[in-house]
């Protein structure tokens, strides 16, 4: 997501103090390096907001700028400049992004400093924008600049983040837009009202069907088949508020020689084909300025305009997610709407908080049904958003597959076998993962976190929060973060860092090493055997914690080790690096 906010009024000359630094970070699908984004505003007419950026000799980089929602009004029509040290102009672009959006791909001559300007196009409009940075020829967009790359101005249903209900129904006479009209089959129907009950669960649209029992003219969005080999599309729909659709508005036809009238299940081209179609119906554009026709060959090299315009992100690109280096795996195309999607819709409706608002499982084990459920149908890709609960991601039943289970919001994680075909929508929180029988690497979030590796060699990152890390069998890794952490190795010979704060990190079976990072922290040693070490006891602020029968201070035997300490008890030491044995004390200890 954004790296950089403008949050008081960037100048309109070299003086500006906002400057784009390089991440380090690679743009997913290349080796080349992305700066960090910005969320700014114009706030009046003839505003000009300038940014730093640092350039090097023979490197191409493209800049983009994109009105954005995000809570705030969007420019609609912006206009980037790129200058040199001393503000000369170098190049400028109106709409070379994505509709009236702009894009600026350059080769630096020299290096050095060089300025970005941002304004609305003839100076006149105001608004809120994205701009990113990134080395290559083409654009990377964080999320609020995806999104806004799908939403066009006065494309919906309502104002924007304003809810609406719109009335469909299944069309029952011609109205002569297709010679080859015909009914939507039984088939169809359900398949579609499952794709517009998956919009309501996300965004604040609603659907109500008129004659439910049968068919009509009489709805605002109406749905049809016609069969046709030549006119290069799958299906095709109208925009709400289009001036070009007229009557048709929100009508969606169905191009039977690709989209099946028998079986849609998830993940097949015909289901996709309806929630691509929906998504036009209900606001959606696609995220490039690019569409089917006859004769019309269209490429992600070509026609797409950013990084992100794959499958991956989004059900309205045409593009599968190879172009991003994914795989979706099963089936081929997504389960369900996906993050910029989910993004979009919520900025164009309103945020649905009562979607799964209550405590759940996500994969294996799930309450969640449908995509969900993984033990039904491992998914092609899927994106959660969920509303409230305490919530999990279950990939226990996955085998000895590796799985890489990220929490962070707007991230992909890789299940069962799949490349990035799992994904937590923006703004959602998950708490809690399940790992498999392989080797996972499990990253959290700012939420109190528990993360379980299960089996096999685990890689377990807390991140924020008060989380609680069990490693399970197998040599694992278990690093905290900051927050009052929990980390529990279990079997094998595991590294428990408890990062900042004062953390509790307790030793298994086998040779562990732990340390506790700032703070207070507990070293416990309950599941005894082994000989463990202990990094960074801090002497009058850590505790050394003992369970059994026969431990007391007294029947420790703790000596100097070459500057460490050695305190052994039965066939159990633990050394202490760095601490002097003589300094060392029972108020070290606490036997339980």
């Amino acid at each position: 997501m954004t790296n950089l906010y403008e949050t008081r009024d960037a100048a309109d000359n070299a003086s500006t103090s906002y400057r784009l630094r390089d991440t380090g970070q690679d743009a997913q699908g290349s080796d080349n390096n992305i700066f960090e984004t910005v969320q700014g505003t114009i706030t009046s007419d003839g505003d000009h907001d300038w940014y730093e950026v640092e350039l090097v000799a023979g490197q191409t980089y493209t800049f983009a700028a994109i009105g954005t929602f995000d809570g705030e009004s969007r420019l609609d029509d912006p206009y980037l400049r790129l200058r040199d040290a001393d503000g000369n102009l170098l190049v400028d672009d109106d709409d070379g992004g994505p509709g009236t959006h702009s894009t600026i791909t350059f080769t630096a001559a020299t290096s050095g400093t060089f300025y970005l300007d941002v304004a609305s196009y003839g100076d006149q409009g105001t608004g809120q924008y994205g701009l990113s940075a990134v080395e290559g020829d083409k654009a990377y967009y964080d999320g609020n600049m995806g999104a806004g790359a799908l939403l066009r101005p006065g494309l919906s249903w309502s104002g924007p983040g304003t809810a609406a209900t719109v009335t469909y129904g299944f069309r029952e006479n011609n109205n002569g837009v297709e010679d080859t009209f015909a009914h939507v089959t039984d088939e169809q129907i359900a398949a579609i009202e499952k794709v517009l009950a998956s919009y309501s669960e996300i965004a604040n649209i609603s659907f109500d069907r008129v004659n439910p029992d049968g068919y009509t003219d009489d709805a605002t969005m109406l749905f049809s088949n016609y069969n046709s080999t030549t006119d290069g599309a799958g299906a095709y729909a109208y925009y709400p508020g289009s001036p070009d659709a007229g009557e048709n508005e929100g009508d969606v036809w169905l191009n039977t020689n690709s989209v099946s009238t028998d079986e849609l299940p998830t993940g097949s081209y015909s289901h996709f084909a309806v929630m691509h179609e929906i998504g036009h119906a209900v606001g959606l554009a696609h995220p490039g300025d690019y569409n089917a026709g006859p004769g019309v060959r269209i490429t992600y090299d070509e026609h797409a305009q950013f990084r992100q315009d794959t499958q991956q992100y989004s059900v309205m690109s045409y593009f599968d997610e190879s172009n991003a280096d994914s795989n979706l795996g099963y089936g081929g195309f997504p389960d369900t709407l996906m993050p910029l999607d989910v993004l979009a819709l919520q900025q164009l409706y309103g945020v649905n908080m009562t979607t799964r608002a209550d405590d759940t499982v996500y994969g294996y084990n799930s309450n969640a049904g449908g995509a969900y459920d993984f033990s039904e149908k491992m998914p092609s890709a899927v994106t959660i958003w969920d509303a409230g609960g305490n919530d999990t991601i279950d990939m226990s039943g996955a085998g000895k597959v590796n799985q890489m289970i990220s929490l962070i919001d707007g991230s992909f994680s890789d299940v069962g076998g799949g490349l990035s075909n799992l994904a937590i929508a923006y703004n959602a929180v998950i708490e809690n993962a399940i790992g498999s029988g392989g080797n996972d690497t499990i990253i959290g979030n700012a939420a109190g976190n528990t993360l379980v590796g299960k089996a096999g060699n685990d890689t377990l990152l807390g991140n924020g929060g008060k989380d609680k890390l069990i490693g399970g069998n197998g040599h694992d890794t278990l690093r905290g973060g900051s927050g009052n952490d929990v980390l529990k190795g279990g079997a094998g010979d595991d590294t428990l860092d408890g990062g900042s704060g004062a953390d509790k990190l307790i030793a298994g079976a086998g040779d562990d090493t732990l340390t506790g990072g700032s703070g207070a922290d507990n070293f416990c040693f309950f599941n005894l055997g082994g000989d463990d070490t202990i990094n960074d006891f801090e002497l009058g602020s850590d505790l050394i914690m003992i369970k059994s029968r026969m431990a007391e201070f007294a029947n420790l035997t703790i000596f100097d080790d070459g500057g460490d300490t050695v305190i052994t008890f039965g066939t159990n030491s633990i050394s202490l690096v760095n601490v002097d044995a003589a300094l060392l004390g029972e108020s070290d200890f606490a036997f339980v």
